[in-house]
């Protein structure tokens, strides 16, 4: 799932590390109401190390106490951008990244390129097809789950330049607290289900 509502998400702001941005009073009520509303015992709750994700996961935790929890580091959110200091830089740098449809490109040392994204999250659909078991539930991002869904439409394609495009013609949506369930059957093959 999505996390909730976070400071960077309604300020417009880039934090300038991506994983210290937290909830703002109404991303922990949405986080809250959705632990809330689900009644069944996960066998495993994940997130991912950045703190809007693990303080949207904390309501559920604290439901149920005895579930195991890990942090994942491959579910974090396609970190593709340098911090701008000007929107307007960022909003360019942004379409320039996109338009390149280079899935090599980084914007700089510490920024991850689309080919990247792609290796993690055939890592996370890897170690969701060793877990088996269900319901797991993932405390995520935005563009991740995007590619998620992206991935599974097109399993075997090793062109990512062609992931790239399609996902720029693809306009998947998530609200905080978002939901896309995935199931996977004996052999292997993922079926999805957005709530």
């Amino acid at each position: 799932m999505r996390h909730a509502e976070s400071v960077a998400n309604i300020k417009n702001f880039e934090t300038s590390d991506a994983g210290d941005d937290l909830l703002t009073e109404l991303g922990k009520k949405q986080a809250s109401e959705f632990a809330r509303n689900y009644t069944e015992s996960p066998i495993l709750i994940v997130s991912s190390s950045y703190n809007r994700a693990k303080e949207t996961a904390q309501p559920l935790l604290d439901l149920f106490p005895k579930v195991k929890y890990e942090e994942w580091n491959c579910i974090h959110e396609f970190s593709y951008l340098k911090k701008y200091t000007k929107a307007e830089e960022r909003r360019n740098a942004k379409k320039n990244f996109w338009n390149k449809q280079d899935p090599t490109f980084r914007d700089c040392e510490y920024t991850e390129s689309f080919s990247e994204l792609i290796s993690r999250i055939d890592k996370t659909l890897g170690k969701l097809v060793k877990i088996r078991k269900s319901p797991v539930i993932i405390f995520s991002h935005a563009k991740f789950m995007r590619m998620i869904i992206l991935r599974l439409i097109h399993p075997k394609t090793v062109n990512h330049a062609y992931l790239m495009k399609m996902l720029t013609l693809y306009n998947f949506r998530f609200d905080y607290c978002g939901t896309l369930e995935i199931y996977i059957d004996d052999e292997d093959f993922f079926y999805l289900k957005e709530r």
